[in-house]
């Protein structure tokens, strides 16, 4: 059952320090994959953390990624 939660990867704070790691992105794609949030916003910051969980998943094929303001990126999980 999915709900309209999204899931917000914006763990930085000031001075550019990255505090997501990619064990939470594991987490976080698992997640979006079963329904348990609708989108994933990773904040630039913690864009390589994100990279190297994307890459691992074996369903990345169907996360999509759409660029948004100030370099954030919205991920959702196609369901077609």
């Amino acid at each position: 059952m999915a709900t309209n939660a999204k899931m917000s990867a914006s763990h930085s704070i000031r001075g550019g320090i990255n505090l997501a790691t990619k064990e939470d992105f594991v987490r976080q794609i698992a997640d979006l994959r079963d329904g348990k949030i609708e989108e994933l916003l990773v904040e630039p910051d913690n864009f390589m953390a994100f990279q190297q969980a994307y890459r691992e998943s074996s369903f990345r094929s169907q996360i999509e990624g759409q660029a948004g303001r100030g370099g954030q990126i919205h991920y959702r999980f196609k369901t077609d």
